[in-house]
């Protein structure tokens, strides 16, 4: 029972079995199915770096864009900073203003410097501790 009767002989040729595939076959074919597979998985592989290619180029145009968008937004900022800075000067100015010409009148009208200083002359910055 060491050798294979006539008649369970399959011939000569050498076969292979897939067990993944369930595929059992002459070497020859599995050899010819393996090369064609691996032909179609040489073509996926190129079809995939292009879109793997294409989708880095988009990623990367969309970091240029969030970047210029970023430097954009800073720049308006730091305008926004500058203004603000400039406008809290000029209402400042003007409460000096506003208060010096209220002085003035209160003087001019006839009321002593003491009166001039009363509260109800006096602005809403100077009564509740803006710059004065």
């Amino acid at each position: 029972a060491t050798q294979v009767s006539e008649e369970m002989r399959l011939g000569n040729e050498a076969y292979h079995y897939d067990a993944d595939e369930k595929v059992f076959e002459k070497a020859a074919s599995f050899e010819e199915r393996m090369t064609e597979r691996n032909s179609e998985k040489e073509v996926a592989g190129e079809k995939g770096s292009i879109l793997k290619k294409l989708d880095e180029k988009k990623q990367e145009e969309k970091r240029a864009t969030y970047q210029a968008l970023g430097a954009f937004l800073l720049n308006i900022l730091q305008k926004s900073k500058t203004l603000l800075a400039q406008s809290r000067f000029l209402v400042y100015f003007c409460n000096d203003f506003i208060d010096s010409l209220v002085f003035a009148f209160a003087i001019l009208s006839g009321l002593t410097y003491a009166e001039a200083e009363s509260p109800v002359l006096l602005t809403k910055s100077r009564k509740h501790g803006g710059r004065g």
